[in-house]
């Protein structure tokens, strides 16, 4: 047997110890717009899930250059040793997307009478549709001049409305129907009796679904199928609009609050209310209104910015040609949100006015990309006038519409998981109602425990009046409304104490009415508007008495 001595007097050989690789949880939610795409960074900050960086640009530039902007963006303040993968490690990360429709479905509707035209019109517009052609069976025009219409229509669906009519083949309604749809295939969904089935199936093939017996809930899920399908992500759950309206009921049940939340995009404006038991969305492409005309003086004369007609027909072209940029100088700017609050206000009554809600949440460039927070809440309180008191915030990062794609548990636990980046709140606002021009509306004081209470604040009607009240401070503010004014139910009283929260502007004391009078001169009523800019625009401070 043969042994091996070692000498112990000889180095051992050593290894090279192997330096930790550092890892890190990331999550990428993304909201791909029509014209913008949002997307929010996810990871692990001292044990907690935290935004750690987020990017806004527009949807044509591609996911290479929104992937380089979120790691530049997180570079600063990443682990160092994370730095040379970091590209990788956020291209690769799991992501939670939403994305807009394409653009809106194109319906035409063929029902027995004008209500019932009148009411599958508002369902379908309600959710994502452009109604191009229309025709009832109480149609007094010829025949020709109905059918004309219909025939070049050239719809993403029919809908037929059957509500006693003669059924085919003997109505000549559905007749005109057949003629103009031909053997197109394209789907046609059928609001009538069940057992109209099987004649409507005959007649016009197996692309024919039976909805129900009225224009109801089941219209609705079925056009948002349809939108999904041949127009967005394929899942409903996924559209956009509808994903910001699931995050507003998750919102709502979290935080035991009534919520109203609207998305504004570039072609979509999503609108969400919800209290805790439930809630509503609608998803709106167009409203039928636009407050500022190409080449209009008036426009012009009561932008707060100072320019010509020549200016605002500029800059409503440029807008109007390049959705997706940014505007580059004040005029364009002060358009921008002019037609913006237009659109909130359309939407409002489309929808049937803005319900009393404890919380009002904005998204959307125009209001989480504002330039201050203040033209945010200007934007919210011109267009919606929510009467009594609510509390204001806005979405910047965009993460409703990724959060609300989730199953309704996780959207739960998404919102409480981030909840200290989901929002930044801009403070309450107390919106009242009536008064005669001029005249006191309400007086306001506000208390915070520990402070000397802030003087008496008188607003008159037409008026707006901040108090300065910081992001995490909270008080309550003594309200005494003058005769003839309200704040809405439930506040009935003449004298009472609202609780209020502060945020980025502060506590908004808003008397300018429902609907906003301006001055009939051009001159003042630009005056007053940018009076009501600059007060929400003056920076906050602490309101120490």
């Amino acid at each position: 047997m043969t042994t091996q001595t070692i000498d112990a007097t000889q180095p051992r050989p050593t290894s090279t110890p192997v330096r930790p690789v550092p890892e890190t949880e990331l999550s990428l939610l993304m909201d791909v717009g029509s014209a913008w795409t949002k997307a929010a960074l996810v990871g692990r900050a001292g044990g907690r899930w935290r935004i750690v960086s987020g990017s806004a640009q527009p949807s044509s530039w591609g996911e290479s250059v929104l992937v380089e902007d979120l790691v530049s963006r997180l570079v600063p303040h990443a682990d160092a040793r994370l730095s040379q993968r970091l590209a990788l490690l956020v291209r690769d990360a799991p992501r939670i997307t939403c994305q807009s429709p394409r653009r809106p479905g194109r319906l035409a509707v063929v029902a027995d009478t004008t209500a019932d035209q009148e009411a599958a019109e508002l369902v379908a517009i309600r959710n994502g549709w452009r109604v191009v052609a229309a025709m009832t069976g109480n149609d007094r025009r010829p025949e020709s001049e109905r059918y004309e219409p219909i025939r070049l229509a050239e719809p993403d669906a029919w809908l037929a409305v059957s509500s006693g009519g003669a059924p085919p083949p003997d109505g000549p309604l559905w007749g005109v129907l057949a003629a103009a749809r031909g053997s197109s295939g394209t789907p046609l969904l059928l609001v009538g009796a069940e057992d109209l089935q099987e004649t409507f199936g005959r007649q016009f093939g197996p692309a024919t679904r039976w909805i129900g017996p009225a224009v109801d809930d089941a219209l609705s899920a079925a056009l948002l199928t349809l939108l999904a399908e041949a127009n967005g992500p394929g899942e409903v759950r996924s559209l956009a609009p509808v994903a910001f309206g699931h995050s507003m009921a998750a919102l709502a049940r979290g935080l035991g609050v009534e919520v109203l939340g609207v998305d504004m995009g570039a072609t979509w404006l999503a609108w969400g209310a919800a209290t805790p038991s439930g809630g509503t969305t609608a998803m709106l492409a167009e409203t039928g209104d636009r407050a500022l005309p190409e080449g209009s003086r008036a426009a012009a004369e009561v932008l707060p910015a100072d320019v010509d007609e020549f200016a605002t027909t500029d800059a409503m072209a440029n807008l109007a040609a390049r959705p997706m940029a940014v505007p580059s100088s004040v005029a364009e700017a002060a358009i921008a949100q002019a037609l913006g609050i237009d659109r909130l206000a359309a939407a409002r009554r489309w929808l049937g006015g803005c319900p009393p809600v404890d919380l009002l949440v904005g998204g959307g460039r125009l209001l989480a990309g504002a330039v201050h927070p203040g033209d945010a809440a200007l934007a919210l309180l011109d267009g919606l006038r929510p009467a009594g008191v609510t509390q204001l915030a806005v979405d910047p990062w965009g993460i409703c519409g990724p959060l609300g794609t989730l199953a309704s548990e996780d959207v739960d636990e998404g919102m409480e998981t981030l909840r200290d980046d989901l929002l930044v709140p801009l403070g309450t606002a107390i919106v009242s109602r009536g008064g005669r021009p001029g005249q006191v509306a309400f007086r306001a004081r506000l208390h915070r425990p520990g402070w000397p209470d802030s003087t008496r604040h008188e607003v008159r009607v037409g008026g707006v009046a901040v108090l300065p009240l910081e992001r995490g401070a909270s008080g309550e503010l003594g309200i005494e409304l003058e005769r003839g004014v309200e704040l809405g139910a439930p506040y009935r009283a003449r004298r009472m104490r609202a609780a209020v929260t502060g945020g980025a502007v502060g506590v908004i004391l808003d008397a300018r009415d429902d609907p906003i009078q301006v001055p009939t001169r051009p001159g003042d009523a630009r005056t007053m508007i940018q009076s009501w800019r600059d007060a929400l625009r003056r920076e906050g401070r602490p309101a120490a008495g």
